[in-house]
Protein backbone atom coordinates (compact mmCIF):
# COMPACT_ATOMS: atom_id res chain seq x y z
CA UNK A 1 0.00 0.00 0.00
CA UNK A 2 1.27 3.47 -0.88
CA UNK A 3 1.28 5.79 2.15
CA UNK A 4 -0.94 8.78 1.36
CA UNK A 5 1.34 11.10 3.33
CA UNK A 6 4.16 10.40 0.89
CA UNK A 7 3.69 13.90 -0.44
CA UNK A 8 4.25 15.71 2.85
CA UNK A 9 7.98 16.00 2.25
CA UNK A 10 7.11 18.19 -0.73
CA UNK A 11 5.00 20.39 1.54
CA UNK A 12 7.71 20.78 4.17
CA UNK A 13 9.74 23.94 4.26
CA UNK A 14 12.43 23.95 1.60
CA UNK A 15 16.06 23.88 2.76
CA UNK A 16 18.26 26.97 2.73
CA UNK A 17 18.90 28.02 -0.88
CA UNK A 18 22.19 26.89 -2.32
CA UNK A 19 24.61 29.35 -3.95
CA UNK A 20 23.41 30.35 -7.41
CA UNK A 21 25.22 28.54 -10.25
CA UNK A 22 26.71 30.32 -13.24
CA UNK A 23 24.11 31.35 -15.86
CA UNK A 24 25.28 28.68 -18.32
CA UNK A 25 25.03 25.93 -15.70
CA UNK A 26 21.64 27.20 -14.53
CA UNK A 27 20.29 27.14 -18.09
CA UNK A 28 21.55 23.59 -18.56
CA UNK A 29 19.97 22.52 -15.26
CA UNK A 30 16.62 24.07 -16.21
CA UNK A 31 16.74 22.33 -19.57
CA UNK A 32 17.39 19.01 -17.82
CA UNK A 33 14.51 19.62 -15.40
CA UNK A 34 12.22 20.36 -18.32
CA UNK A 35 13.27 17.18 -20.08
CA UNK A 36 12.73 15.14 -16.91
CA UNK A 37 9.29 16.64 -16.38
CA UNK A 38 8.28 16.09 -20.01
CA UNK A 39 9.41 12.47 -19.79
CA UNK A 40 7.45 12.05 -16.59
CA UNK A 41 4.21 13.42 -18.04
CA UNK A 42 4.70 11.30 -21.16
CA UNK A 43 4.90 8.21 -18.94
CA UNK A 44 1.69 9.29 -17.20
CA UNK A 45 -0.03 9.70 -20.56
CA UNK A 46 1.13 6.18 -21.41
CA UNK A 47 -0.86 4.78 -18.46
CA UNK A 48 1.97 4.47 -15.97
CA UNK A 49 0.70 2.46 -12.99
CA UNK A 50 -0.75 4.68 -10.26
CA UNK A 51 1.66 3.57 -7.54
CA UNK A 52 4.69 4.05 -9.78
CA UNK A 53 3.43 7.45 -10.96
CA UNK A 54 3.07 8.67 -7.37
CA UNK A 55 6.64 7.61 -6.51
CA UNK A 56 8.07 9.14 -9.70
CA UNK A 57 6.38 12.52 -9.21
CA UNK A 58 7.35 12.62 -5.54
CA UNK A 59 10.97 11.91 -6.49
CA UNK A 60 10.93 14.69 -9.08
CA UNK A 61 9.59 17.21 -6.53
CA UNK A 62 12.13 16.15 -3.90
CA UNK A 63 14.95 16.57 -6.39
CA UNK A 64 13.66 19.83 -7.90
CA UNK A 65 11.67 21.72 -5.22
CA UNK A 66 12.29 25.13 -6.82
CA UNK A 67 11.97 24.05 -10.45
CA UNK A 68 9.79 25.94 -12.88
CA UNK A 69 7.85 22.68 -13.14
CA UNK A 70 7.56 21.96 -9.39
CA UNK A 71 4.09 23.50 -9.01
CA UNK A 72 2.76 21.58 -12.00
CA UNK A 73 4.30 18.40 -10.60
CA UNK A 74 2.70 19.03 -7.20
CA UNK A 75 -0.69 19.49 -8.87
CA UNK A 76 -0.36 16.23 -10.80
CA UNK A 77 0.84 14.41 -7.68
CA UNK A 78 -2.15 15.78 -5.76
CA UNK A 79 -4.45 14.50 -8.53
CA UNK A 80 -2.82 11.06 -8.34
CA UNK A 81 -3.09 10.94 -4.55
CA UNK A 82 -6.73 11.98 -4.77
CA UNK A 83 -7.42 9.18 -7.26
CA UNK A 84 -5.65 6.74 -4.96
CA UNK A 85 -7.50 7.93 -1.84
CA UNK A 86 -10.90 7.62 -3.51
CA UNK A 87 -10.07 4.10 -4.70
CA UNK A 88 -9.86 2.90 -1.08
CA UNK A 89 -12.84 1.92 1.09
CA UNK A 90 -14.45 4.87 2.92
CA UNK A 91 -13.91 7.07 4.76
CA UNK A 92 -11.69 8.84 2.25
CA UNK A 93 -8.59 10.57 3.62
CA UNK A 94 -8.18 13.82 1.67
CA UNK A 95 -5.43 15.30 3.84
CA UNK A 96 -2.44 14.52 1.61
CA UNK A 97 -3.84 15.87 -1.68
CA UNK A 98 -5.34 18.87 0.15
CA UNK A 99 -1.93 19.82 1.60
CA UNK A 100 -0.31 19.65 -1.82
CA UNK A 101 -3.09 21.68 -3.41
CA UNK A 102 -2.78 24.34 -0.69
CA UNK A 103 0.90 24.60 -1.65
CA UNK A 104 -0.06 24.88 -5.32
CA UNK A 105 -2.52 27.74 -4.76
CA UNK A 106 -0.02 29.41 -2.41
CA UNK A 107 2.59 29.31 -5.20
CA UNK A 108 0.03 30.78 -7.60
CA UNK A 109 -0.85 33.60 -5.23
CA UNK A 110 2.84 34.40 -4.76
CA UNK A 111 3.49 34.39 -8.49
CA UNK A 112 5.82 31.41 -8.13
CA UNK A 113 3.87 28.83 -10.11
CA UNK A 114 6.31 28.75 -13.01
CA UNK A 115 4.92 26.87 -16.00
CA UNK A 116 1.73 25.86 -14.19
CA UNK A 117 -1.44 27.14 -15.91
CA UNK A 118 -4.30 25.07 -14.46
CA UNK A 119 -5.36 27.59 -11.83
CA UNK A 120 -9.10 26.88 -11.93
CA UNK A 121 -8.55 23.12 -11.79
CA UNK A 122 -6.31 23.47 -8.71
CA UNK A 123 -8.91 25.56 -6.86
CA UNK A 124 -11.66 23.12 -7.83
CA UNK A 125 -9.80 20.07 -6.54
CA UNK A 126 -8.89 21.88 -3.34
CA UNK A 127 -12.56 22.65 -2.75
CA UNK A 128 -13.44 19.03 -3.47
CA UNK A 129 -10.90 17.75 -0.94
CA UNK A 130 -12.09 20.18 1.76
CA UNK A 131 -15.85 20.06 1.17
CA UNK A 132 -16.48 17.80 4.18
CA UNK A 133 -13.67 18.66 6.58
CA UNK A 134 -13.54 22.44 6.05
CA UNK A 135 -16.63 23.59 4.13
CA UNK A 136 -15.88 27.29 4.62
CA UNK A 137 -12.44 26.92 2.99
CA UNK A 138 -14.00 24.74 0.29
CA UNK A 139 -16.44 27.54 -0.54
CA UNK A 140 -13.54 30.01 -0.74
CA UNK A 141 -11.71 27.68 -3.12
CA UNK A 142 -14.74 27.16 -5.34
CA UNK A 143 -15.34 30.91 -5.45
CA UNK A 144 -11.86 31.23 -6.93
CA UNK A 145 -12.89 28.84 -9.72
CA UNK A 146 -15.70 31.22 -10.68
CA UNK A 147 -13.18 34.08 -10.75
CA UNK A 148 -10.50 32.20 -12.67
CA UNK A 149 -12.72 30.57 -15.30
CA UNK A 150 -16.12 32.32 -15.48
CA UNK A 151 -18.63 30.65 -17.77
CA UNK A 152 -16.55 27.48 -18.17
CA UNK A 153 -17.95 23.98 -17.67
CA UNK A 154 -15.76 23.71 -14.58
CA UNK A 155 -17.29 26.90 -13.16
CA UNK A 156 -20.78 25.57 -13.86
CA UNK A 157 -19.99 22.28 -12.10
CA UNK A 158 -18.57 24.32 -9.22
CA UNK A 159 -21.78 26.35 -9.02
CA UNK A 160 -23.71 23.11 -8.65
CA UNK A 161 -21.53 22.05 -5.70
CA UNK A 162 -21.79 25.49 -4.07
CA UNK A 163 -25.56 25.47 -4.45
CA UNK A 164 -25.82 22.04 -2.85
CA UNK A 165 -23.68 23.25 0.04
CA UNK A 166 -25.96 26.28 0.47
CA UNK A 167 -29.04 24.02 0.53
CA UNK A 168 -27.45 21.90 3.28
CA UNK A 169 -26.95 25.11 5.27
CA UNK A 170 -30.52 26.27 4.48
CA UNK A 171 -29.26 29.32 2.57
CA UNK A 172 -31.89 28.85 -0.12
CA UNK A 173 -31.63 32.21 -1.87
CA UNK A 174 -27.86 31.82 -2.34
CA UNK A 175 -28.45 28.23 -3.43
CA UNK A 176 -30.92 29.39 -6.09
CA UNK A 177 -28.37 31.88 -7.43
CA UNK A 178 -25.78 29.12 -7.81
CA UNK A 179 -28.26 26.80 -9.51
CA UNK A 180 -29.31 29.53 -11.94
CA UNK A 181 -25.64 29.93 -12.91
CA UNK A 182 -25.25 26.16 -13.25
CA UNK A 183 -28.13 26.15 -15.76
CA UNK A 184 -26.25 28.50 -18.08
CA UNK A 185 -25.00 25.57 -20.20
CA UNK A 186 -28.55 25.46 -21.52
CA UNK A 187 -31.09 22.67 -22.12
CA UNK A 188 -30.03 19.27 -23.34
CA UNK A 189 -27.41 18.58 -20.68
CA UNK A 190 -27.57 16.51 -17.52
CA UNK A 191 -26.16 19.44 -15.55
CA UNK A 192 -29.03 21.65 -16.76
CA UNK A 193 -31.66 19.10 -15.71
CA UNK A 194 -30.04 18.47 -12.33
CA UNK A 195 -29.57 22.20 -11.66
CA UNK A 196 -33.20 22.82 -12.63
CA UNK A 197 -34.40 20.23 -10.14
CA UNK A 198 -32.27 21.69 -7.35
CA UNK A 199 -33.39 25.21 -8.28
CA UNK A 200 -37.00 24.05 -8.03
CA UNK A 201 -36.30 22.57 -4.61
CA UNK A 202 -34.63 25.78 -3.37
CA UNK A 203 -37.55 27.90 -4.62
CA UNK A 204 -40.07 25.48 -3.14
CA UNK A 205 -38.40 25.75 0.28
CA UNK A 206 -38.84 29.53 0.02
CA UNK A 207 -42.52 29.04 -0.93
CA UNK A 208 -41.83 30.71 -4.26
CA UNK A 209 -44.21 28.36 -6.00
CA UNK A 210 -44.31 29.91 -9.48
CA UNK A 211 -40.51 29.77 -9.79
CA UNK A 212 -40.42 26.25 -8.32
CA UNK A 213 -43.05 25.01 -10.78
CA UNK A 214 -41.17 26.55 -13.70
CA UNK A 215 -37.93 24.86 -12.65
CA UNK A 216 -39.53 21.42 -12.17
CA UNK A 217 -41.22 21.77 -15.56
CA UNK A 218 -37.79 22.44 -17.08
CA UNK A 219 -36.59 19.10 -15.71
CA UNK A 220 -39.53 17.19 -17.17
CA UNK A 221 -39.22 19.04 -20.45
CA UNK A 222 -35.79 17.46 -20.82
CA UNK A 223 -37.26 13.95 -20.88
CA UNK A 224 -35.17 11.69 -18.64
CA UNK A 225 -31.47 12.38 -19.40
CA UNK A 226 -30.10 9.70 -17.11
CA UNK A 227 -31.49 11.26 -13.94
CA UNK A 228 -33.46 8.24 -12.74
CA UNK A 229 -34.99 8.86 -9.33
CA UNK A 230 -34.31 12.60 -9.60
CA UNK A 231 -36.69 12.77 -12.57
CA UNK A 232 -39.38 10.98 -10.57
CA UNK A 233 -38.85 13.35 -7.65
CA UNK A 234 -39.33 16.30 -9.99
CA UNK A 235 -42.81 14.95 -10.80
CA UNK A 236 -43.55 14.48 -7.10
CA UNK A 237 -42.48 17.96 -6.01
CA UNK A 238 -44.10 19.59 -9.04
CA UNK A 239 -47.39 18.02 -7.91
CA UNK A 240 -46.88 19.23 -4.33
CA UNK A 241 -45.97 22.73 -5.50
CA UNK A 242 -49.07 22.86 -7.70
CA UNK A 243 -51.30 21.82 -4.79
CA UNK A 244 -49.74 24.21 -2.26
CA UNK A 245 -49.78 27.04 -4.79
CA UNK A 246 -53.51 26.50 -5.29
CA UNK A 247 -54.14 26.63 -1.55
CA UNK A 248 -52.08 29.80 -1.05
CA UNK A 249 -53.50 31.66 -4.05
CA UNK A 250 -57.06 30.40 -3.46
CA UNK A 251 -57.30 29.73 -7.19
CA UNK A 252 -58.35 26.38 -8.69
CA UNK A 253 -55.38 24.18 -9.37
CA UNK A 254 -56.45 23.86 -13.01
CA UNK A 255 -55.44 27.51 -13.54
CA UNK A 256 -51.81 26.48 -13.05
CA UNK A 257 -52.04 22.83 -14.04
CA UNK A 258 -53.27 23.32 -17.60
CA UNK A 259 -50.28 25.45 -18.74
CA UNK A 260 -47.94 22.95 -17.07
CA UNK A 261 -49.44 20.01 -18.99
CA UNK A 262 -48.87 21.88 -22.24
CA UNK A 263 -45.13 22.15 -21.49
CA UNK A 264 -44.27 18.61 -20.39
CA UNK A 265 -44.26 15.30 -22.31
CA UNK A 266 -47.65 13.60 -22.58
CA UNK A 267 -46.09 10.44 -21.12
CA UNK A 268 -45.83 12.24 -17.76
CA UNK A 269 -49.40 13.62 -17.66
CA UNK A 270 -51.12 10.69 -15.94
CA UNK A 271 -48.48 10.43 -13.21
CA UNK A 272 -48.53 14.18 -12.55
CA UNK A 273 -52.34 14.26 -12.36
CA UNK A 274 -52.42 11.30 -9.97
CA UNK A 275 -49.75 12.80 -7.70
CA UNK A 276 -51.37 16.24 -7.77
CA UNK A 277 -54.71 14.72 -6.76
CA UNK A 278 -53.00 12.89 -3.88
CA UNK A 279 -51.32 16.11 -2.73
CA UNK A 280 -54.64 18.00 -2.81
CA UNK A 281 -56.33 15.20 -0.88
CA UNK A 282 -53.61 15.32 1.78
CA UNK A 283 -54.46 19.01 2.20
CA UNK A 284 -58.20 18.18 2.58
CA UNK A 285 -59.02 19.81 -0.76
CA UNK A 286 -61.21 16.86 -1.72
CA UNK A 287 -63.28 18.55 -4.42
CA UNK A 288 -60.23 19.69 -6.33
CA UNK A 289 -58.60 16.32 -5.82
CA UNK A 290 -61.58 14.50 -7.35
CA UNK A 291 -61.62 16.88 -10.32
CA UNK A 292 -57.92 16.35 -11.01
CA UNK A 293 -58.15 12.58 -10.53
CA UNK A 294 -61.04 12.39 -12.99
CA UNK A 295 -58.80 13.96 -15.63
CA UNK A 296 -56.27 11.16 -15.23
CA UNK A 297 -58.82 8.50 -16.22
CA UNK A 298 -59.21 7.59 -19.89
CA UNK A 299 -62.23 9.31 -21.37
CA UNK A 300 -64.77 7.05 -23.13
CA UNK A 301 -64.97 7.46 -26.89
CA UNK A 302 -68.47 8.40 -28.09
CA UNK A 303 -69.74 6.56 -31.14
CA UNK A 304 -71.24 8.72 -33.81
CA UNK A 305 -74.58 7.24 -34.94
CA UNK A 306 -76.90 8.31 -37.72
CA UNK A 307 -79.11 11.23 -36.94
CA UNK A 308 -82.84 10.59 -36.75
CA UNK A 309 -84.54 11.06 -40.08
CA UNK A 310 -81.43 10.49 -42.14
CA UNK A 311 -81.88 9.05 -45.57
CA UNK A 312 -80.60 5.72 -46.77
CA UNK A 313 -83.01 3.52 -44.80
Amino acid sequence: MIPLLLCLSAWAQDPEPAPQPAPEAQAAAEQAEGSDYSALTAELDADLALDKAIVRFQSFIDANPDSEYATAARFLLASLLLEYAESLPPPVDYEAPALLLERVVSDMSAGQAGAFEQEAEAWYLLGWCLREGDPARATEAWSEVLRAAPGSELAISTSLHMGQRAVEEQRYEQAAEHFELARSLGPGTEVYARASYLLGWARYKQRQYAQAISAFVAVLGEGDPGLGELHAEAVQYLAIALAESSQVSERPVSATLDPVLERIPESVHAELLTRTAAALEAMALFGEADAVRARSRPQPTRRRGRSRGSSGE
